[in-house]
Parts: C-alpha cells; structure tokens; sequence
C-alpha cells in the first residue's frame, strides 16, 4: 500500500474555562467528547492508516469566560507542544497555537454573560503523526503547554487512536463465456459485467475491460481482459470470451399468389419481384425455377425460390401464378372522390372514366352523373356501366362526397399584451373580441377564453379566441397578456445547512473533494422553494471565470455538489448561491492542498 499524507479537523475544540485571574485555567471537554485519561480532555479516533502513512490532525482551541474572575483585556495565551507519546517505529509533533489577545469587551469583573462569551483560537495547532510501519491498533499522545503573563497556565492533552492495516490485491469476477447471435456486418454489441473487491478500499475497484462492455464484437472467438487495481497499486485481471456467431437464415421475401388475364391461346407474361436479405451478408440474390416476364400457361403453376447466405444458412419458399379467361371489358373509374364545398349548393367535381376490352379494344362508359355537375353536401353514389359486342356487361360505381372542412377565418385577433399591477392577485383583462367568415356558414360562432373582463393572475396567461361553423370546424387563435408584479422593494436573503452554518463563513478543505450544499433561499423573509436557475457561483476571491454548479430543490432545502477538481486549484475562493438570478448569500471556501489518494473534511467552527 502507498504511503499517504492524511489531513483533516478535530470535529470538536478543546474549551479552555477561566477560573480567577490569579490561578491557572482549569480545563474541560464539551459534553460529546470523550474523557480517556487523567489530564486528557479529548480522545479521537482516526480513520485505519497504511503502514508508514502521515496523518495530519488540525485542532482549534476555546476561551470561555466561567465564574467572576476574568483576564485583563489584552492578555494572549500561548499554546506550545509539550510532552507527546508516540508508539514504536511512529513519530508525533504539534504547532503552536494562540488564543487572543482578549477583547476590550471581556468581562472585567462580576458574572459572565448568558450565553457564555467564548474566543477562538488564531489558528489551529496542526498534529502530524507517522504511523508504525507494523499493522496494529496504536494510540499517540499529544499534550500543550499554556503561557500568559497574567499565570494561566496549565496543560492540555489529546489521545489519537488509529488502526494501521497491510494491503491485499483486489479480487476479480468475470463472467463466464458467452455466445451472441451477429446483428450485422460487424458483428453484435455484448454487454456484460466484471466486479471486483479488496479488503482495505472503502470503494470498490472498478474493474477495466478491453474490448469494454457494450462494444461491438467481431463475427468470431475474442477474448475479453478485465483489469482491477486497488487503492495500494495491486492489480488482478481476468479473461473470458466472446462468440459472435450467424445462424439466422436470410429473409425471402416473395409475391403474394398472382393471378393474370390470358391475352392469348398460350397464356399471359407474368411480371413479379423477389429479394433477399441478411442481418450479416445484405442483399442476396433469388434463385427461382421460373423467371420474372415468363408467359404462363392457363390455370396455375408454382413458382419455387431460394436463397443462401455466406454462412451457408439456406431459405427457400414458392408463390402461384393463376392465368385465367374472362370476358367482361375493364371498366376504369376514379376512386372515390371528395370536394370541399364552395357555398351553400355544393361543388363542382369533374371526373374521368374508361373502358377497354381485349377483344373490343376502347368502350364508351355510361354514367348516371355527368363529370363537371354540381355535387351536393353529402356523398352521392355515380353509377356506371359498359357491355362489350359479345354482351358481356360490366357495372362499377363510385362515391363524390362534398364537405365542408375549412375552418372559418378568424379576423381582428388582438396582439399580445403586458400588463404591471401593484395587486398580488392579478389584474383585469379587457380586449375587443375578433370576428370571423366563412365559405358555407355565414354566421359562425365565436368564443375567448378568459373572455374580456376577467381577473389573470400573475405572469403569464394565454387567451384562446375560437370560431365554429355550423359543420363543427373550429379555427382557433391565441394571443398572450403578461402581468408583472412590482413590488416596492425586493430583499434576497439565505440560510445555509452546508457546509457552513451562516452567510459570510469560510469552510476549510482539500482541493479536489466534493462538497455538499444545502442553502435556504429568502425574499422579503418568504422561502422560496420553487424558481429558474437555482445555482451556486464559485470565483476566485481575486476574481475570474465562476464555476456554476445547479441546486435542486430535496423537499425541504435548495442542495447539490460542488465537485472541487473543477476549480483553478487550492487558494481562496467565494461560494454565492442565487435564484431566478438573484444573488442571495455567499460563503468564503479556503482550499488547501490535496493528498496523494485521501480527502478528509477540514471546517473551521463558528
């Protein structure tokens, strides 16, 4: 396992309580600390470590006034490694720390005030601490010196345990092999999965795999090498295979049975199309034991075909061709027609017909209904016959069906319409109602919805303007009215849950780590738990180019993740979230630099 440098916070402070002016400071621990050891105020427990691993602690010390004794204004307390204890082959060392100097408005005599006044320390005293290169359960002791000239002294102790761990090579599962049917030319896509664990990663090793899952494999055997490799730089690999193979026949696809007029004694020419195609080969070519254009003989013959592709997988199929003798002409009518009528009579509709025989040749049709006659509304049946010299009659029909589909044209539609209003409900809306024509009806009906003289809330609100005629065509039109709210002043305030607890905080941490954030976005003091373009803007306190990372409302907070690898790098950088583009609060983030494998969270406490 690599050696790594490991930093983070103590999550609570050693609180340093005043006693008299004149006797040293006694010392306590918040009531969620842990009290191991005589004189020991604090004992942590590290995350497990490698053998050899540098971990770097920071811890941040408090003054709270306490009793009716109180150090002068002015008085700085100075904290300075003292005695330490470190366990064999490992090695402790702590920074100096200073609380004060202590303000002008420090009670200088009677009670404290209610909450407890605390200062902070300057700056946190940073425990590095190298651990044994033997695994093992180790504990390091650590205790500071305090000095002031007003004599409040004393000590302080923290005990850090920690658990050092060997490293193991991940283990690899990969799945069994497999066979695909070819999808195409190139072959088939195969998805699949490899996993892998390790004893000592908190998260998994992703295993790699060359070709990866979802790629398209060749028609063939291909292995498949999948690689995992721990935090500790141990690799496993596996390999399995893929088959991609072609099974799947072509697909025939022949006429339907034919049936055809004999023109002669010997038959009739029968035209038909054939083809064939395969996932992997394409198009193959049709073997048939008669060929497209043949003259066919009176009644019917089979017509057999095959095809096969290069892999060998054969289809075969056949159809029929029925030559057959009739005698009626060929009667030729339009299909069905429909005309869109041009006033109240109807529409004029001309059409075309014909008749043809094989013996006759051209024929006269007679219709009931002369091309070119007005149509009424409706659908009328045209009758149709012709009889050719040998009396065979033929009879067809068709259908003219007039209607009326034209919608009718609205006119006079109002443009779209702004509206300000100092009333949260809304406003009136007033407009002038279109009118409409229309070919047929010459009265259609016209309705608006909302109609003119409604109350439209806010924003904005479509009207729809609708005319009918008596067919039931409707023709519809829209236009829109925004209302805007101005209000006589507008106050963006937030909250924040994390990574800090109050607008203007800085939060301390690892380049590199993603950061959650959870804000409360205010205006006027109303939360706002819907809006457009809910983000968090992150710049350089120097200035530059913002990274923006979108929040999304959970239900109770705005909240999303800052991802630090986007930023420039470590340095000092200003967070400000914002709602439908309004800035509503900031927080100052201070970067530090990343480790070689580990991120730890790092806060300052206010």
């Amino acid at each position: 396992m690599r050696h790594r440098t490991f930093r983070g916070s103590a999550v609570l402070a050693v609180v340093v309580l005043m006693t008299s002016a004149t006797i040293a400071l006694a010392d306590t621990i918040p009531a969620d600390g842990d009290f191991a050891l005589v004189g020991n105020q604090k004992t942590i427990t590290l995350p497990q470590a490698a053998p050899g691993q540098v971990v770097v602690r920071s811890v941040r010390f408090y003054l709270t006034c306490n009793s009716s004794s109180h150090p002068a204004p002015g008085t700085t307390i100075q904290l300075d490694q003292g005695a330490v204890s470190a366990p064999t082959g490992g090695a402790v060392s702590a920074t100096s720390a200073t609380i004060g100097p202590v303000p002008a408005g420090w009670p200088t005599g009677g009670a404290c005030q209610d909450p407890l006044q605390t200062l902070a320390s300057n700056s946190p005293s940073d425990v590095t601490m190298t651990m044994p290169t033997t695994p093992g359960t180790y504990t390091f002791d650590v205790m500071w010196n305090r000095s002031t000239t007003a004599g409040l002294t004393g000590t302080t102790a923290i005990s850090f345990n920690v658990k050092v761990v060997g490293n193991a090579p991940p283990q690899m599962s990969v799945p069994s092999d497999m066979s695909v049917e070819a999808t195409g030319p190139t072959g088939a896509s195969a998805t699949f999965t490899a996993t892998a664990t390790d004893p000592e990663d908190g998260t998994l090793p992703t295993p790699t795999c060359t070709p990866a899952s979802g790629s398209t494999f060749p028609i063939a055997q291909t292995t498949v090498t999948c690689t995992a490799t721990d935090g500790g730089g141990l690799s496993a690999s596996g390999s399995f295979h893929v088959t991609v193979e072609d099974t799947t026949a072509p697909a025939l696809v022949l006429p339907a049975d034919q049936t055809a007029e004999a023109t002669s004694g010997a038959g009739a020419s029968v035209s038909f199309t054939t083809s064939a195609t395969d996932v992997v080969d394409g198009p193959l070519s049709v073997n048939c034991d008669h060929a497209s254009g043949d003259t066919f003989p009176v009644g019917t013959t089979t017509v057999a075909c095959s095809a096969t592709d290069t892999a060998g997988n054969p289809t075969t199929g056949s159809f029929h061709v029925t030559v057959q003798d009739t005698t009626a002409p060929l009667l030729v009518l339009p299909l069905d027609k429909t005309a869109e009528a041009t006033g109240a009579a109807g529409a004029s509709v001309l059409f075309a017909t014909a008749a043809s025989d094989v013996v006759d040749g051209l024929m006269s049709v007679n219709c009931d209904h002369a091309s070119g006659d007005t149509f009424p509304l409706g659908t009328t049946t045209v009758a149709c016959s012709t009889t050719d010299t040998a009396g065979n009659p033929t009879t067809g029909s068709f259908h003219v069906t007039v209607q009326d589909t034209t919608a009718p044209t609205l006119v006079g539609m109002p443009a779209n319409l702004t509206r300000t209003t100092a009333n949260g409900s809304g406003t009136t809306l007033t407009y002038a109602a279109p009118t409409a024509t229309d070919a047929v009806d010459p009265a259609p009906t016209i309705g608006c919805t909302p109609a003119s003289g409604s109350t439209i809330p806010l924003g904005t609100t479509t009207v729809t303007c609708t005319a009918t005629d008596a067919a039931g065509n409707p023709a519809s039109a829209s236009f829109t009215a925004a209302v805007t709210y101005v209000p006589p002043s507008t106050i963006w305030t937030a909250t924040w849950g994390e990574p800090v607890a109050s607008s203007g905080d800085t939060f301390v941490g690892n380049f590199g780590r993603t950061i959650p954030i959870k804000v409360s976005i205010f205006v006027n003091g109303v939360e706002q738990r819907s809006g457009h373009g809910a983000s968090l803007a992150v710049v350089a306190c120097g200035g530059g180019t913002p990274v923006v990372t979108g929040l999304d409302w959970d239900g109770g907070r705005w909240a999303g993740h800052l991802d630090t690898g986007r930023l420039a790098g470590p340095g000092c950088y200003l967070a400000t979230a914002s709602l439908d583009g309004h800035d509503a609060g900031f927080i100052e983030i201070d970067l530090r630099g990343a480790s070689s494998s580990a991120k730890t969270n790092a806060n300052h406490a206010h």
